[in-house]
């Protein structure tokens, strides 16, 4: 009966006619099947089952993306009957590892064909130990040059990488980025270019970074500038009326050597809303409804759940296809925002498999983890206190 059933969803749910599926078990197979990846002219997922990958030559793992394809990256896979990497049941980002050993890159992607749509999906799993010096270390994306694609980047823990700046995730261009659901944790930089690093140019969509947690990042600078952080580094450029944007709403930044967040005084739109922060520098056009509290997380290290009492339950800023129209109004003022702020979305799934997933209550919560628990008290009495809001704008 089970095989029955396997067989008929294979037949009612086909890969694309032009899809290519790589199941590997192996760093030499991930490797390979980046390989074939490059010039197949086919869409292209690559499943990792469970288990370590060592990304042990320099730039680590290297894909280029085709123009006008789609490369996927995910892990979490078992095998079903026989049938390789079939499913992700209650696999979780800590079951797929890619390992520089500290001594190499993650992930290094390349997407700089001029007016390609190509798009790069990366998901459910934990790249650590990534140390290459200069700008390369987590996950590095070169899309300058008019690359008109999108890139993903959904449940993926980040942790102990080494870098200059961007040690978890370095992004030159992409066009439509959305990182989101994801965790950054003992990350450390020489610098204060921050452990995520972020430059999009003149007719890029923007930057969508939604629901992470980036807690307890590091620096070995001992006499930071006022613009240095140790968090998320945003630089927008814009030209004429072709003007990025970015939008940073529902994460939790705690316990960050430096500045939580960098917003850069040279150019686009940024909005900044339902977060909780510490200490944000740099210019924000749009700004609301953040917050600056202990966040109240589970005290086990790597489960990063809010527990019953947190502040961080159900403050989250509801994504577009959840929000009633005079809301999306309210999001998309004619001053700034436009359609920009109506095409995100958390996922359906957060950063841990299983219930509750992404939304738990009345809102979502701030943060890339949802907590079970849903007591209205502790919310309740947080709201009447009119607790401290996180401070906005140029510090």
């Amino acid at each position: 009966m089970a095989t029955r059933l396997v067989i008929f969803l294979l037949l009612i749910l086909p890969l694309h006619a032009s899809a290519a599926l790589f199941c590997v078990g192996t760093t030499t197979e991930f490797r390979n099947a980046l390989q074939t990846a490059l010039n197949n002219g086919e869409d292209d997922q690559i499943r990792l089952r469970p288990g370590t990958y060592f990304s042990n030559e320099g730039l680590g793992f290297i894909a280029d993306l085709e123009v006008d394809r789609s490369l996927s990256i995910s892990g979490g896979w078992s095998d079903f009957n026989e049938i390789g990497c079939f499913t992700q049941f209650l696999s979780n980002p800590f079951d797929t590892v890619i390992d520089g050993e500290d001594q190499s890159s993650g992930i290094s992607v390349s997407a700089s064909d001029s007016g390609s749509t190509a798009s790069l999906v990366i998901s459910n799993l934990s790249i650590v130990q990534a140390a290459a010096g200069s700008t390369i270390a987590g996950v590095r994306i070169a899309g300058q040059g008019g690359f008109a694609g999108e890139v993903l980047i959904d449940r993926v823990r980040f942790a102990g990488n080494n870098g200059s700046d961007g040690a978890a995730i370095w992004a030159d261009g992409g066009n439509k980025v959305t990182i989101r659901n994801s965790v950054f944790q003992f990350n450390r930089t020489s610098g204060g270019g921050g452990t995520i690093r972020i430059l999009l140019r003149a007719g890029d969509q923007g930057l969508y970074f939604i629901n992470n947690t980036v807690i307890a990042n590091g620096s070995d600078l001992t006499s930071p500038s006022g613009s240095a952080t140790s968090g998320l580094n945003i630089d927008l450029m814009q030209s004429g009326d072709d003007i990025p944007q970015a939008l940073v709403a529902n994460n939790l930044f705690w316990n960050n050597d430096l500045a939580d967040m960098f917003f850069s005084f040279s150019g686009g739109i940024k909005h900044v809303y339902n977060n909780n922060y510490q200490q944000l520098v740099g210019l924000v056009q749009n700004s609301a409804d953040n917050l600056s509290l202990p966040p109240r997380l589970s005290p086990l290290l790597l489960d990063y759940t809010p527990e019953a009492d947190s502040p961080l339950i159900d403050r989250g800023l509801p994504a577009p296809f959840m929000t009633p129209l005079i809301d999306r109004e309210r999001l998309a003022p004619a001053l700034g925002g436009g359609v920009f702020l109506l095409d995100w979305s958390y996922g359906s799934q957060d950063f841990l498999p299983g219930a509750p997933g992404r939304v738990n209550g009345e809102r979502v919560d701030i943060g890339a983890v949802e907590s079970p628990f849903v007591d209205r008290l502790f919310k309740d009495q947080f709201r009447d206190s009119g607790s401290a809001t996180a401070s906005e704008g140029v510090e």
